[in-house]
C-alpha cells in the first residue's frame, strides 16, 4: 500500500495541505499501516525543508515504512531554462545535473529512499503535443531517462525505480 498526500510547500498562490507536518506527529490521526509513503519532486528538491525531511525520514524508518520520490526524469538538453525550447514548462522533464544535485542533499540528510517515481516520462517525452514538445523517439525517452536516473543512481545504486505513466488517449 502506497501513501502519496499532497505536502504543505507553496505552489504560486496554493498550498495543498496545510496539515501536512501532522501526519508525522508521534501520535498520528492517520493509522500508519502503510508499505510506502512519497513524497512529491518540490519536497524532495533543494527547496524541501531539511527539519522537515529528517522528521518525515525519521517517522518511516521507526515504522518500517519505505520512501519514496517523486522526480522528473525525461532529461532536456538545457541545464538552464531556455524559454521556447523543447520541454519548457513541461510536466516530468528535468535538467541535466539536477537530480544529482537534489540526491546528493537527501543523502546528506540521511535520507533513506527506497524508491524513487518517474512522473511519466514516455507520456511527456514521446507521446505529448502541446506547447515545447518534444517528440522524442522512444529509443531517445529511454536514452534520456536513463541519463537522469545514473545521476541517482550516483548516491542511491540500489534504489528501486519505478515508473507511472498516464493512458494515451
Amino acid at each position: 500500500m502506497w501513501f502519496a498526500p499532497p505536502d504543505n510547500m507553496d505552489r504560486g498562490a496554493r498550498t495543498f495541505n496545510h496539515d501536512f507536518p501532522q501526519l508525522f506527529d508521534p501520535n498520528p490521526a492517520w493509522d500508519p499501516k502503510i508499505d510506502v509513503f512519497k513524497i512529491s519532486p518540490k519536497m524532495g528538491s533543494t527547496i524541501g525543508p531539511a527539519d522537515e525531511l529528517t522528521r518525515i525520514n525519521a517517522f518511516l524508518k521507526e515504522r518500517h515504512i519505505a520512501l519514496a520520490v517523486d522526480v522528473g526524469a525525461m532529461q532536456v538538453d538545457n541545464a538552464n531554462p531556455v524559454p521556447g525550447e523543447c520541454g519548457y514548462g513541461v510536466e516530468g522533464m528535468v535538467r541535466p545535473g539536477r537530480n544529482a544535485i537534489q540526491f546528493k542533499r537527501l543523502k546528506e540528510l540521511g535520507m533513506d529512499i527506497r524508491y524513487v517515481t518517474m512522473d511519466e516520462p514516455l507520456i511527456f517525452g514521446h507521446y505529448y503535443n502541446k506547447k515545447n514538445a518534444c517528440g522524442y523517439s522512444i529509443d531517445e525517452v529511454a536514452r534520456r531517462v536513463a541519463a537522469a536516473l545514473a545521476e541517482i543512481r550516483q548516491y542511491y545504486p540500489d534504489v528501486r525505480i519505478v515508473d507511472f505513466e498516464a493512458r494515451k488517449a
